[in-house]
């Protein structure tokens, strides 16, 4: 009914007298709280994952004993440390501010210029590198811009972790072990397995200290030799590794000018003298690593010169030691053959080159995939994998064997092992692949637990793999990699060269977590419709029918984040798909009200139609003059079914651009069949037409 009515405004004045005012509608609230959240998280550097005793009560105390456990990554972002929930693909917390302060912190647009505000403020509490304790992911030192060594316990336990009687606040300083007694700052640490020791390395003058984390102070220093190989940055720390043995306390350092030293803590002569100085790099050494558990005879580096160097360790008699010792005790003693001291020496066995910087190698458990490979991998054999400048994952093997050599020393023979080249024997699909183009990769990591056992994270809360590979790319994305076997029947599809038939297995895309977005020009939520497939009476054609279901959420949304590529997010998880193909930035993006396609437009003048299942291009729409600068698709669901010369003649789906010549275009699409041709067969993208 339609009622006279006397309203007054704020002002007193009447502003409804004598009009007929309609029945009044149902306000919706304008309070709003937000159910999820994606922020920078990450933006560059190493990146640890955490999935032993660090994982619980990750977003707080719970109100009863059932301590949760979720498995997170350690990021670098912004002079803090993000605590990255590794199942949902978000910020959990950071060091620094711990939950509360996530969705002001850094979602939004104050920090645009954070890099310059820090510089002129100089935060002295920025933290610039870090270590998480391998023996039980809890224990955490980072070092500051100020030269502060910290302690940290990601344990997780009530009162102790974290802050504030919920335990949603910033992590609570255990120690503090003062200066790190470096003239430069750190830029690298890394802890021994037994979580005891770590060591810190310094730009400039290349001081490496060990530390003893019980009692907070320095226990060995470490510079390098004068006149081993001088140039302008002689001595800058790159890489910090130590051997994976709780045994042994061997630690080796990578240098910017190429040299490796190790160092061995035990050693009487460890300040003075390294075991070995390697001087076979021209270039930063990035990855160094010891290979064959519990006998560790092989030693493996790798760095910005583009090559892999491999070595074999042997392990010798001292004869300048034993020498030395002799003419202490001036006479012979019966117990001089078991008192005979040791030493183990470096040979260089191969150099590989590879023809790409190398930003990151590791080494995968070949016990763990001699279970799944036996008739392709020995169990002596090596499997690495690296990732660097050229964006591309390439699995390597190398076959050791055994030969027996006379024995100099003792009487009769002893078995020595001999390793081949690596080989490449997997690379990473084309279709995945970062690209060299687009900076290529910056760092890769295996997911282990604190057991040492190698263990994925999946979305769905269960393992997917025996081991992960977690890679991060130049635009600070964070790819979970599977091992897949490799399947002999061959598709439709023709194998490229690269698509060697020989791999042994595949590496597949498990998910993506983007660490940081910049700007968000547009943003489509892609609607969540099911679409089945039914014969029609003859069984010649097939017929699709969409079924709208109105308790079908919405699981994905489509961003445009000033860039040339498209993101697709997976809500919940976060995880997410990039689409490539643009050649400059994209402006605007819409999606079809079925859900199934995707048109992208930006400044290279070109709109795209992408199939969302599959991330491929399938259409192509030049003419424009001009950046483009809005697009949409039609919103009729059952026009996208009509195709052949219909859908030529306009009654079918179409596109409309517009855009900065002052023009607007509409694209004629040719239905569902004939797209679902061009992504089945990899056909080039179609050409669309006005």
């Amino acid at each position: 009914d339609i009622e006279m009515q006397d309203t007054n405004n704020e002002d007193g004045e009447d502003v409804t007298m004598g009009k007929a005012i309609a029945p009044a509608v149902t306000k919706i609230s304008k309070s709003w709280t937000e159910s999820s959240a994606h922020v920078p998280s990450y933006s560059g550097g190493k990146i640890v994952m955490c999935q032993g005793r660090g994982t619980r009560n990750l977003y707080g105390n719970p109100d009863n004993e059932d301590h949760q456990q979720t498995p997170f990554l350690l990021a670098p972002c912004m002079g803090d440390l993000t605590i990255l929930d590794a199942w949902r693909g978000i910020k959990a917390r950071t060091l620094r501010q711990g939950v509360s302060k996530l969705s002001t912190s850094l979602s939004t647009g104050d920090n645009d210029d954070w890099d310059d505000e820090q510089e002129d403020g100089l935060d002295g509490d920025a933290v610039i590198a870090f270590a998480l304790s391998p023996a039980n992911d809890a224990d955490l030192v980072t070092a500051s811009r100020n030269s502060i060594l910290r302690h940290y316990n990601l344990s997780g336990t009530p009162n102790l972790s974290y802050t504030g009687e919920d335990g949603l606040g910033a992590a609570k300083v255990q120690k503090i072990l003062g200066k790190s007694e470096h003239k430069l700052p750190v830029t690298t640490m890394e802890f021994h397995c037994s979580g005891i020791f770590f060591a810190t390395g310094s730009i400039g003058d290349g001081q490496v200290k060990v530390w003893d984390l019980r009692g907070g102070y320095a226990t060995h220093s470490f510079f390098p030799l004068s006149g081993v190989r001088q140039t302008a940055n002689r001595g800058t720390v790159s890489n910090l590794t130590w051997c994976d043995d709780i045994s042994k306390l061997w630690l080796a350092i990578g240098r910017e000018d190429g040299t490796v030293y190790i160092h061995d803590l035990r050693h009487e002569s460890s300040q003075q003298q390294p075991l070995a100085v390697l001087n076979d790099h021209v270039s930063s050494v990035t990855c160094i690593s010891w290979a064959n558990p519990g006998v560790w005879d092989t030693f493996i580096t790798a760095g910005r010169d583009a090559v892999i160097q491999t070595y074999q360790v042997i392990e010798e008699e001292d004869t300048d030691a034993n020498k030395i010792n002799r003419k202490k005790k001036k006479t012979k003693s019966t117990g001089d053959e078991a008192n005979k001291q040791t030493k183990f020496v470096y040979r260089r066995m191969h150099t590989l080159p590879i023809y790409e910087q190398i930003e990151g190698m590791q080494l995968f458990s070949t016990r763990l995939l001699f279970n799944n490979y036996q008739q392709q991998i020995g169990k002596s054999d090596i499997i690495m994998a690296t990732a660097g400048s050229k964006g591309i994952i390439r699995i390597w093997k190398a076959t050791a064997s055994e030969v027996e050599n006379e024995d100099e020393s003792s009487t009769g023979k002893k078995q020595q092992k001999l390793l081949s080249k690596f080989t490449c024997i997997s690379e990473q699909n084309e279709s995945t692949a970062f690209g060299e183009e687009r900076g290529g990769y910056t760092s890769l990591s295996l997911s282990k637990n604190h057991f040492g056992r190698n263990q994925s994270i999946s979305t769905d809360h269960h393992t997917s793999a025996a081991e992960q590979l977690i890679v991060a790319d130049a635009e600070h994305n964070i790819s979970f990699y599977d091992l897949k076997p490799t399947t002999s029947q061959s598709g439709k599809k023709k194998k490229t060269s690269k698509e060697n038939q020989k791999e042994v297995f595949g590496l597949a895309l498990e998910r993506t977590i983007v660490g940081h977005n910049d700007e968000i020009l547009d943003i489509k939520v892609v609607p969540n419709i099911s679409i089945s497939t039914t014969n029609s009476e003859d069984d010649e054609t097939k017929k699709q029918s969409i079924v709208e279901d109105d308790t079908m959420q919405p699981k994905k949304i489509a961003v445009a984040t000033n860039s040339a590529q498209v993101r697709i997010f997976t809500l919940g998880t976060f995880s997410c798909s990039i689409l490539s193909g643009h050649t400059k930035i994209v402006l605007c993006l819409d999606v079809s009200p079925c859900g199934r396609y995707l048109c992208t437009a930006g400044k290279d003048k070109t709109m795209r139609l992408w199939d969302i299942s599959t991330g491929t291009c399938i259409g192509m729409a030049e003419g424009h003059t001009e950046a483009i600068g809005a697009t949409a698709l039609s919103r009729k669901l059952g026009r996208y079914d009509v195709a052949g010369k219909s859908a030529k003649n306009g009654a079918g789906a179409f596109a409309v651009t517009a855009s900065k010549d002052r023009t607007i275009k509409r694209w004629n699409l040719p239905g569902a069949s004939a797209l679902k041709k061009i992504n089945d067969e990899g056909e080039t993208a179609l050409e669309l037409s006005t």
